[in-house]
């Protein structure tokens, strides 16, 4: 541990709100097919679940305790009310980046698909609408 001497089950720990506000310039996660098994691509009933379950956590704005109205806010989810893909095995108090950014990157793909679809029903529209001229 940095600055602390509960490490629960972690590999590291770095105190919250340290003088030091301990920074990285990267963290790296293990993504090659190499390392995983069983893959398979999310179907598109998951990547409509995916964009429902990001639209329905909350996004609030915070300060840590012990801070006052004088450092800066920020901005997140609370754990509690996230989808249970991204609650940390290791610590439920805390979310998974990876899984996060996972569940982020197909509601992105769920979006992508919805605004492709009303694209070619307008146009569809327009297409009809030209032709009744």
């Amino acid at each position: 541990g940095i600055g602390t001497t509960t490490c629960l089950s972690n590999i590291l720990t770095v105190v919250q709100n340290s003088a030091t506000d301990p920074i990285a310039d990267a963290w790296t996660t293990y993504s090659s097919a190499e390392y995983k098994q069983g893959i398979h691509e999310l179907t598109g009933e998951e990547y409509t679940d995916a964009l429902q379950k990001l639209l329905d956590t909350p996004v609030v704005k915070y300060r840590y305790k012990g801070q006052t109205f004088m450092d800066k806010e920020k901005i997140g989810i609370i754990i509690e009310e996230a989808p249970e893909e991204i609650v940390s095995e290791g610590n439920t108090k805390a979310a998974s980046l990876n899984e996060y950014i996972s569940l982020l990157h197909a509601g992105l793909k769920a979006q992508q698909t919805e605004i492709e679809s009303l694209k070619q029903m307008i146009k569809k529209l327009q297409d009809e609408q030209s032709q009744e001229k």
